[in-house]
């Protein structure tokens, strides 16, 4: 196979989800992170989602899919303002999390103002990842996804124990960006290949 789906998930944030109370490092879904998928083993997360059957065991052989293309799908069902530019980052980990942070990686930063359907491409390795030396092992198979919102700076929306330091635009008005409702699809492309569109896409 020269192309795998990443995700294929419909989300709604709303200000009510957030739970001002839940320690930074927490990582709880009320606290700014939509769980797409984690292991039956983990403890921390609800919910336990299921590992989507398309994801390889190995992001290099015997497709080398670290050297590819991400293509990114959001259609945008409910946005409150349209002079916010709202981003929608994902990340994940091939490793467990428990007690660090470095093992995560960032990508997908799609950005929009309104509501539709709106279209991104990039290189698998295109951005920064979110955190300094990051230990993302491309020979394991995924084992959390995430997606989180942030604004245009990339300053998550919704987690009120960041924002003393580090508030997002417009700060502390939420309605700004919540609720937020949106369906997330991302296809991964290995190099040379051309994207194979489903029909929904």
């Amino acid at each position: 196979m020269s192309q795998f789906l990443l995700a294929d998930h419909r989300v709604r944030y709303t200000a009510n989800d957030i739970d001002p109370t839940a320690h930074i490092h927490s990582l709880t879904p009320t606290d700014g992170f939509e769980v797409i998928y984690v292991p039956e083993g983990e403890r921390r997360w609800q919910p336990r989602m299921k590992k989507y059957p398309s994801w390889p065991d190995n992001w290099i052989e015997p497709v080398n899919y670290r050297d590819g293309t991400i293509y990114f799908r959001l259609e945008v069902l409910e946005k409150p303002d349209e002079r916010t530019i709202t981003q929608v980052i994902s990340r994940l980990t091939t490793d467990t999390y428990e007690g660090t942070h470095n093992i995560w990686l960032g990508f997908g930063a799609c950005a929009f103002r309104r509501k539709g359907v709106h279209y991104f491409g990039q290189r698998v390795l295109a951005h920064r990842p979110m955190i300094p030396n990051v230990q993302f092992n491309w020979e394991h198979p995924i084992h959390a996804f995430q997606l989180v919102v942030v604004d245009g700076r990339g300053v998550p929306v919704h987690r009120r124990l960041e924002q003393g330091k580090n508030p997002f635009q417009g700060s502390p008005d939420l309605a700004l960006y919540l609720p937020l409702e949106l369906r997330y699809s991302a296809i991964v492309v290995a190099p040379g290949a051309t994207l194979d569109k489903p029909t929904w896409w």
